[in-house]
C-alpha cells in the first residue's frame, strides 16, 4: 500500500503533489530532463541492501517511459529507476524497445553510451541502517538539509535551473544542464563541496554520484527498502516538482558554481606517492619517469578498476596474482613470473608498463611519461636522417600502435573537435548541401541533408584535428602519418562516440525547443540535438520572450495574408496550411508523431501546389521538391526510408492522382521519432529516426486505408470553371512576396507559438486527437488562442472524409447476412458464388450483391475481368474482425477444416445476423 509522508510534500502549488496521479510526476521530471530519447529505465532488486540491476528496458517517448515505470512499480520492484542523461539511440536496438528485459551483460547503459550531460543530481539522504527506509524524522533532517542546498543553488543559478524530488528516503535536487560534454570534472567538485559544507551526522550528500550513466529514482514509484508495513519506517512514493520555466545552464555556469562552493586552493608542489623510490635525480629520465606515482600511470592507461591493478603484460586482472609493490606492478602468472628485475619476479616499472601499454620502446615511454606528467624529457637520438617533429599547434598528438583500442579512444576524442562530424543511429554522418549540378526531385539545391560520413572524408577529419605518428625504426623516433584503415575501420564501426555530438534534423528558420524558448543562435543546438543553418536573410532574427494575446492574433493576420487569394471551403480549412508552417517551425518541441497535411480541390488550377510551396518556402527558404506518388507500398516504404536517411524536414508528394495511403505512409505518421523501414539496396530492415512533416495535393484526392485519421484535410472550392484563368490577386507572384518577407513571416509564425507558451498553455478546449497528442497541445491550441479556427476541424474524418475501408466494411456488414444466413461463409465460398465464370464474361443475371463485391475489390487489389483472391479477402476480413459499424462487427466462427467462416453479430444482443 502506498503512503507518503507529510515532509515529502512540497510547497509549490503548480507542481505535482504527492498525492496527485503518479505518472505526473514522471511527466514533470522527464520534461526537466529534456527531450531526449530512447531513455532507459532500470528495475531494481536490493538483496541485503545492495541494489543490482534485475530488469531494464528502453523508452522511445515520454508516454512510454511512464507506462514502463508504472509497470516496473505494479510488480513490486525494490526501486525504479531512470538513467538522467542523454542515451546514444544505438543503445535501444540492443533490445526491442518498449517493453522489460532481464539484464544481462553488455545491454544495458555504460559511461560510454551517454552523449550529452542533461542533470546534475544532488542525492541527500538520511544516515540510517543498511537496506531499510528512513523514518520521518530522519527524512525531515534530509528535507531541511536539501532545502538548504536548494536555496544556495537557485542563488548561484538562478530557479529555472534547479527541481527538487522526494526520493522516499531523503531529497534529490537536479539542475538542468547543456553540456555536450560527459566528461565532467566539475560535477564531481561541486558535489565534494556539498558534501563537506552540508552533510552531517544524521544526512550524507552523495559525493559519489557523478558518473554519466547516473541513475535516479523513476519518480511517481514507490521506493521499498526493507521490509514492508513497517511502521515507523514506511514505503514512500516518490515524487517530483520542476520549476515553471525551464532555465539550463553551460560550463561556464558549472564552474563558477564550484568555484564558489570550493575557491581553488594555491597550487602545492606534488608529494611522492607511498612506496616511490625517492626523490629522482634531475639529469636521470628514466629514474625521474619510474618515479611517477604507479597508480596514476595505471588509471592513465587504464588499467585500474577501484583499487586492482591489471597486469600491463599479461593482461590479468587475478587480484591474488597482480599486485601493486613498491611503485612498480607485480604479476605472479606464468607468462609474466620470470621477468622482471633481479629479486623481484613478474615486477613491472612505471617505465616498463607504459612501454607495453603503448607498443613501443622504453625510451619513447619516457618521452610521453614526462609529456603526461609534467617534466622535460633530454635524451640523445639516434639518427640516420632528421625525422620532423610533431608542431605545437595545439592539436593532440596520437601515436599509432598494436594497442588499437587506444588509438580509436583518442582518435574519437579528436573527432569531438571536427564541426561537421555527428553521429546519428549508430552511425558517423556530416551534414551537406545539394549542388546545383545534383538537383533530383528530392533535392532542390541548396537543401541541407545529412549523409553517412564515408572513411576518405573521415581520413581528412582526423587528419585535421590530431597530428598522428608512426615509430620509425631507421631513427628510433616517430614520423608523421595518416590515420590508418585500421583505426578508420574501428572507429565507424563502434556505434557510438562519447565526444561526438548526436543531431536529430537540420533547421532553416529559428525553431522552438521543448521548453518553449527559441532557438535563434547559428549552429548546433545541444538542448534539441538540431543544427540551426539560417540563410543570411534570418541572420539576427529576434522574437519577444513573452509576446502578448494581442501580439498573437496580429501575427496571426500577417500569416493569413500569404493564403488570402486561395478559395478555402471554410475557415478550419483555412488555418491547415498555418498550422503545417508552425509544425515545420515547432518540430524540436514535439515530442511523437505529427499528422499528415493535404490539399484538395474538385479541379485542377486552384492552386494546391502553390499553397504547400508557400509554407515550405517560408520554413526552408525555398520551394517544396516535389515527389511523385509511387506506385506501390514496397516502393514508398523505400522512398519514405531515404527521406529519413537524409534527415530531410518535409516530404511533400505532388498532384496525387491515385489513392492516398498505405502501410508505410500510415507507420511514418504515427510512429513516434522512429520508424522501422527497409532501405533500397540492404536486406535489413533498421531502426530510423523520422522527423519529417508529410505534405500531399491532388484533385479530388481519396484517402486509403487508415490515413483519413492521420491528416488534416484543406479542401478549396473555386466558383470557376477554369480556376487557373482567374485574376485580382493580392499577391500576382506570391513565392516572390514570400521570399521578400520571409523574416517578418517567420517571426510572425514564431509569436504565434511563442504567446501561447508564454501564457501558460492555456487550455483552449479544442479536443484530443489520438497519437498526435503532443502535437495537438501545442500547435492548434496556439493558432487558437491567436484567434483562429479549431484546425482539429479540418481533420479527414472529421470533415466528413470517409476511410475507404470503413465504407466497405459497412457494405460487408449490410450484404453478407444475406449472402451466407446465420450459419455464414468461408472467404473462399463467397468468392466462389459472387465470381462466377458467366458473371466474370460480363454475362450475370443482377442479384443485388453489386455493393458487396464493390466492398470487397476496395478490400482486395484485383485486376479486371478476375475473381480477387480468397486468401487476400480472409487477411483483409481478419483486420476488420470486431470492428463496430452501426451496432453490427464481423467475426469468425467454428473452423470448417482449419478455415474460418465469417459471421455478422449483433453487438446489443451478441445474435448472428441473418438475411
Amino acid at each position: 500500500m502506498r503512503s507518503v509522508s507529510a515532509a515529502a510534500e512540497w510547497d509549490d502549488d503548480d507542481a505535482p503533489e504527492a498525492g496527485d496521479a503518479p505518472e505526473a510526476h514522471m511527466r514533470a521530471f522527464l520534461r526537466f530532463r529534456g527531450d531526449s530519447y530512447p531513455v532507459e529505465l532500470q528495475a531494481l532488486d536490493c538483496p541485503d541492501g545492495r541494489y543490482t540491476v534485475n530488469r531494464f528496458a528502453h523508452a522511445r517517448d515520454e508516454g512510454e517511459a511512464v507506462r514502463l515505470a508504472a509497470e516496473a512499480d505494479a510488480w513490486g520492484a525494490p526501486g525504479v529507476y531512470v538513467v538522467m542523461n542523454a542515451v546514444a539511440p544505438a543503445v535501444a536496438t540492443r533490445s526491442a524497445p518498449g517493453r522489460w528485459h532481464v539484464a544481462r551483460k553488455g545491454e544495458s547503459t555504460t559511461d560510454a553510451d551517454i552523449t550529452a550531460r542533461l542533470l546534475l543530481f544532488v542525492d541527500v539522504d538520511a544516515r540510517r541502517p543498511r537496506g531499510t527506509s528512513s523514518t520521518d524524522e530522519e527524512l525531515g533532517a534530509a528535507r531541511a538539509v536539501a532545502s538548504q542546498i536548494s536555496e544556495r543553488l537557485i542563488a548561484s543559478l538562478g530557479p529555472g535551473a534547479v527541481a527538487m524530488g522526494a526520493t522516499g528516503n531523503g531529497a534529490a535536487l537536479f539542475v538542468a544542464l547543456e553540456c555536450p560534454d560527459t566528461d565532467l570534472p566539475e560535477v564531481k567538485d561541486i558535489l565534494s563541496a556539498l558534501d563537506k559544507s552540508y552533510s552531517t551526522d544524521r544526512v550524507h550528500v552523495d559525493p559519489s554520484v557523478s558518473d554519466a550513466k547516473r541513475l535516479c529514482p523513476a519518480f511517481g514509484t514507490v521506493k521499498r527498502k526493507g521490509a514492508a508495513g513497517v511502521a515507523e519506517r514506511p514505503h514512500r512514493v516518490t515524487s517530483f516538482q520542476a520549476p515553471e520555466w525551464v532555465t539550463r545552464v553551460g560550463l561556464e555556469a558549472l564552474r563558477r558554481l564550484r568555484d564558489e562552493l570550493s575557491p581553488p586552493a594555491p597550487a602545492a608542489a606534488p608529494r611522492p606517492a607511498v612506496g616511490a623510490p625517492g626523490p629522482a635525480p634531475a639529469d636521470d629520465p628514466f629514474a625521474r619517469a619510474n618515479a611517477v606515482p604507479v597508480a596514476e600511470v595505471l588509471a592513465w592507461l587504464g588499467l585500474l578498476e577501484g583499487e586492482q591493478p591489471t597486469c600491463p603484460g599479461c593482461r590479468e586482472e587475478d587480484g591474488t596474482a597482480v599486485a601493486v609493490v613498491g611503485n612498480g606492478v607485480r604479476c605472479m602468472h606464468a607468462r609474466c613470473a620470470a621477468k622482471g628485475h633481479p629479486g623481484k619476479p613478474g615486477f613491472y616499472s612505471v617505465v616498463d608498463i607504459v612501454a607495453m601499454a603503448r607498443g613501443c620502446k622504453p625510451i619513447e615511454a619516457v618521452r610521453e611519461i614526462g609529456k603526461r606528467f609534467g617534466f622535460e624529457v633530454e635524451l640523445g637520438r639516434k639518427r640516420d636522417r632528421a625525422a620532423p617533429a610533431a608542431a605545437d599547434d595545439g592539436r593532440p598528438i596520437i601515436r599509432v600502435g598494436v594497442d588499437l583500442h587506444r588509438v580509436v579512444d583518442e582518435a574519437a576524442e579528436a573527432l569531438g573537435a571536427e564541426p561537421n562530424a555527428y553521429q546519428r543511429d549508430g552511425q558517423l554522418v556530416r551534414v551537406v548541401r545539394v549542388a546545383a549540378d545534383e538537383e533530383t526531385a528530392k533535392d532542390e539545391a541548396g537543401t541541407p541533408f545529412i549523409r553517412e560520413l564515408p572513411l576518405p572524408t573521415l581520413r581528412e577529419a582526423l587528419s585535421k584535428r590530431a597530428q598522428w605518428l608512426r615509430y620509425d625504426g631507421r631513427t628510433e623516433d616517430y614520423v608523421p602519418c595518416l590515420p590508418p584503415e585500421a583505426v578508420l575501420a574501428a572507429l565507424a564501426a563502434r556505434g557510438s562516440w562519447r565526444s561526438v555530438r548526436p543531431i536529430v534534423g537540420i533547421l532553416e528558420a529559428p525553431s522552438v525547443r521543448p521548453d518553449g524558448s527559441v532557438i535563434t543562435t547559428a549552429g548546433y543546438d545541444a538542448a534539441t540535438g538540431c543544427l540551426y543553418d539560417p540563410s543570411p536573410e534570418l541572420a539576427g532574427l529576434r522574437v519577444p520572450d513573452r509576446p502578448t494575446q494581442d501580439e498573437a492574433n496580429e501575427a496571426l493576420v500577417e500569416l493569413c495574408e500569404v493564403w488570402l487569394d486561395f478559395p478555402f471551403a471554410s475557415e478550419p480549412p483555412r488555418m491547415v496550411p498555418v498550422a503545417a508552417l508552425l509544425t515545420l517551425l515547432a518540430r524540436p518541441a514535439i515530442r511523437g508523431s505529427c499528422p499528415g497535411f493535404v490539399v484538395d480541390a474538385p479541379t485542377r488550377g486552384t492552386g494546391k501546389t502553390l499553397v504547400n510551396d508557400a509554407a515550405a518556402m517560408i520554413a526552408t527558404g525555398r520551394l517544396a521538391a516535389k515527389m511523385s506518388w509511387p506506385a506501390d507500398e514496397a516502393e514508398l516504404e523505400k522512398v519514405l526510408a531515404s527521406y529519413a536517411l537524409r534527415g530531410a524536414a518535409l516530404v511533400n508528394f505532388d498532384n496525387v492522382s491515385t489513392r492516398f495511403g498505405g502501410g508505410p505512409l500510415d507507420k511514418v505518421l504515427t510512429c513516434g521519432d522512429f520508424v522501422e523501414l527497409r532501405i533500397l539496396g540492404r536486406s535489413e530492415v533498421p531502426t530510423l529516426r523520422w522527423r519529417a512533416i508529410v505534405l500531399a495535393s491532388g484533385n479530388n484526392l481519396e484517402l486509403g486505408g487508415d490515413t483519413a485519421r492521420r491528416v488534416l484535410w484543406c479542401r478549396m472550392e473555386s466558383p470557376l470553371e477554369r480556376p487557373e484563368e482567374r485574376t485580382g490577386f493580392r499577391h500576382p507572384n506570391l513565392l516572390s512576396w514570400v521570399g521578400a518577407n520571409r523574416p517578418r513571416l517567420v517571426r510572425a509564425a514564431l509569436v504565434v507559438l511563442r504567446a501561447y507558451v508564454a501564457a501558460g498553455r492555456p487550455d483552449m478546449q479544442l479536443g484530443q486527437w489520438g497519437s498526435f497528442e503532443a502535437w495537438a497541445a501545442l500547435v492548434p491550441p496556439a493558432i487558437a488562442f491567436a484567434g483562429g479556427a479549431n484546425v482539429l476541424e479540418a481533420r479527414a474524418v472529421a470533415a466528413g472524409h470517409e476511410e475507404p475501408e470503413r465504407v466497405a466494411l459497412e457494405a460487408i456488414l449490410t450484404h453478407w447476412p444475406r449472402l451466407g444466413g446465420d450459419k455464414g461463409m468461408t472467404a473462399r465460398d463467397a468468392i466462389a458464388r459472387l465470381y462466377s465464370p458467366e458473371r466474370l464474361r460480363g454475362q450475370g443475371t443482377p442479384d443485388g450483391f453489386d455493393g458487396l463485391r464493390d466492398a470487397i475489390e476496395t478490400l482486395v487489389q484485383t485486376q479486371p475481368g478476375r475473381a480477387p483472391s480468397a486468401r487476400a479477402l480472409g487477411y483483409a476480413l481478419r483486420r476488420l474482425r470486431g470492428r463496430v459499424v452501426g451496432m453490427a462487427l464481423l467475426d469468425h466462427g467454428n473452423a470448417r477444416d482449419g478455415v474460418a467462416v465469417w459471421l455478422v453479430k449483433d453487438v446489443r444482443s451478441g445474435s448472428t445476423r441473418c438475411g
